[in-house]
């Protein structure tokens, strides 16, 4: 990682984020948690550089491309305690201004009436990660609870390069990870939007491959068109299978191919032990 100036970050060298010698951010037990996500949020946006940005109100480091937004959410931890321990958990949201508004023309097509086109955990994607700990020493001593200094590394080799899919339905089918298949619906409506009908039956197939025991559901909603057993059940599987009757992707009668799902990666946080030595979860 290189070393950045405290020009560089905007931080004040007596502020929550002052650098240390290895370029990281430096808090103390007198900053409050507030101070310090903020601090390492605009850390965090000098590192990555543009076109991120952090929001301060929205504790997100925010980069857009046209139309399509990401946001990396530092969300807070009721596991903070001032003068102790900063902890949060990180949410990566992909929104599309093209897909809202094609949700805003076709509201009887869409179970969604928003941008969202991705949304996961950290935890989610990188399993071992559920909380970062920016000042503190509770990573020490907790499992799933990682250093803020791994999370550069981290959301280079494990997010940013997967984020870079989301141009193109395509790609995303082709080779968006298995543990990123998390809001198949957003990526269906996304597909149709986009008038690729094929690509979207790809989208059910490829999250009913990795989540056999969810056809049933989805068998169920695709016979619920008009939506009787979502107001009774809530279910992502059934609701999945509604929007495929309503958008015409399978009809209940259809077949549903499904396959074996690609072998997965080594997560990141199995290569960072590797590297390092450690041995086990």
């Amino acid at each position: 990682m290189d070393s950045l100036t405290e020009s560089e970050v905007n931080m004040g060298a007596s502020g929550p984020g002052a650098l240390q010698n290895d370029g990281l951010p430096v808090f103390t037990a007198e900053d409050r948690p507030r101070a310090i996500v903020d601090g390492a949020g605009r850390w965090l946006a000098a590192v990555f550089g543009p076109p991120f940005r952090w929001s301060a109100s929205k504790r997100s480091l925010h980069g857009a491309d046209g139309h399509r937004s990401v946001d990396i959410h530092l969300q807070g931890s009721r596991h903070s305690r001032a003068g102790e321990s900063t902890v949060v958990s990180i949410w990566v949201y992909v929104d599309d201004e093209k897909l809202a508004e094609w949700r805003r023309q076709h509201p009887d097509l869409c179970h969604h009436d928003n941008a969202r086109l991705f949304a996961a955990s950290l935890a989610d994607l990188a399993p071992g990660t559920a909380m970062v700990e920016i000042y503190g020493r509770l990573h020490e001593v907790v499992s799933g609870i990682i250093p803020f200094a791994d999370v550069p590394e981290l959301l280079r080799e494990e997010v940013l390069p997967v984020l870079s899919l989301f141009g193109s339905p395509a790609d995303v089918v082709q080779d968006l990870p298995n543990r990123w298949w998390t809001g198949p619906i957003n990526l269906v409506e996304w597909s149709v939007s986009r008038g690729e009908y094929a690509i979207a039956r790809q989208v059910i197939v490829r999250y009913l491959t990795l989540h056999p025991s969810a056809v049933p559901l989805f068998q169920a909603g695709l016979k619920d068109i008009d939506g009787g057993l979502r107001r009774q059940l809530w279910s992502e599987s059934v609701a999945l299978g509604r929007s495929a009757a309503i958008l015409g992707l399978f009809t209940p009668d259809d077949p549903i191919p499904v396959a074996p799902p690609p072998a997965p990666r080594r997560t990141f946080m199995q290569r960072l032990r590797a590297r390092r030595g450690y041995i086990g979860e």
